[in-house]
């Protein structure tokens, strides 16, 4: 949710005068949301291998840590020089982070327990625009209190629980069963057979095509030339489809 209440943040801040008092022009305005989308679509790959280097845990707190302090950056952003700079590197952090949360709901859910999960994750979007009007709202009438404009005041409340809200992502929660402290060695192995019942079944329907394959392998007809191929199979097919064919022949 406070990644969606984020990136709507330029644009709430352009409303609130960002654009004459850093200043800015409307190209660089333009520019200060584009660039977020450039670089999370540059960096969104590297991110996701970054992610499987660190584990989700690390690499979702470090996201958030970040993104958060990025965020509190762009309320001191002097010029538009800086804040474009700031609204790039946001992008990249925030790059890998909807996939490092699939990944890891994969890690603790079974397939069929994802669906919800998933559903509330979408849902959360629609949740952030209701609840970042509020916010917006209630920011934009804070316009010089402790001799901030509103629009500074609009990123430094949308960064500051950010950071706070990452440090608990690393120390509460677990990357995989085996690890959390909370469940005892039972729950740990139940949850553990349960998600590898889960992937073996997965596992089991992809290796169908490799069953299928030798037989594949010793049928010759995929081997023939399309005329051969016609003038057999005018004889054999039917015999293939028809068992009472194949007796009298």
């Amino acid at each position: 949710m406070s990644s969606y209440i984020n990136r709507y943040s330029i644009g709430h801040a352009k409303l609130m005068n960002i654009k004459n008092e850093l200043p800015m022009s409307s190209s660089a305005m333009n520019w200060a949301t584009a660039l977020f989308f450039l670089s999370y679509s540059i960096f969104e790959i590297p991110s996701t291998l970054l992610l499987r280097f660190l584990g989700p845990t690390r690499y979702l707190s470090l996201s958030l840590i970040l993104w958060g302090g990025l965020t509190i950056g762009m309320a001191f952003a002097k010029n538009s020089q800086q804040l474009l700079i700031v609204r790039f590197l946001l992008g990249m952090v925030q790059s890998g982070f909807f996939t490092g949360t699939v990944i890891y709901f994969s890690l603790w859910y079974c397939k069929k327990e994802q669906t919800m999960r998933f559903a509330i994750l979408f849902g959360a979007v629609f949740a952030a625009g209701v609840l970042d009007g509020i916010l917006v709202y209630g920011i934009s009438h804070m316009k010089d209190i402790g001799g901030l404009k509103n629009w500074r005041w609009l990123f430094l409340l949308e960064g500051l629980p950010i950071i706070p809200l990452g440090v608990m992502t690393y120390l509460f929660l677990g990357s995989i069963p085996d690890t959390v402290q909370w469940l005892d060695n039972c729950e740990k192995q139940l949850l553990t057979n349960l998600l590898l019942e889960d992937a073996g079944l997965a596992n089991s329907m992809g290796q169908m095509g490799g069953a299928i394959a030798p037989l594949l392998e010793n049928d010759r007809r995929i081997y023939l030339s399309p005329d051969k191929y016609e003038q057999e199979a005018a004889i054999i097919e039917p015999c293939d489809w028809h068992p009472d064919i194949r007796y009298v022949l």
